[in-house]
């Protein structure tokens, strides 16, 4: 399914803060065109730590593009909401 492949490639791209101990969840909101350029991110909810949220934010621009929707829904700007985890293995 796309959207697990969405999240699957954002994953690949999350970097834990350096030197940062906590643990969190976030959601980011962000929207990208039909060849899955990211084209704005923001934070959908705080994990309310503001390195977690910013390493959130900066995931999603890093991970650009993310792999393209499907003609069925692709459309000029595809908004879509995710949730980041962060968490100490």
């Amino acid at each position: 399914r796309w959207q697990s492949r969405v999240n699957a490639h954002l994953n690949r791209h999350k970097r834990y803060p350096a030197g940062e101990r906590d643990t969190g969840q976030a959601a980011v909101r962000f929207s990208i065109d039909p060849t899955g350029r990211v084209l704005a991110a923001s934070l959908a909810r705080s994990s309310g730590n503001g390195a977690l949220d910013q390493a959130a934010i900066e995931m999603v621009c890093r991970a650009s593009p993310v792999p393209p929707p499907p003609p069925a829904i692709a459309r000029s700007r595809l908004t879509l909401t995710v949730p980041v985890r962060f968490s100490r293995r």
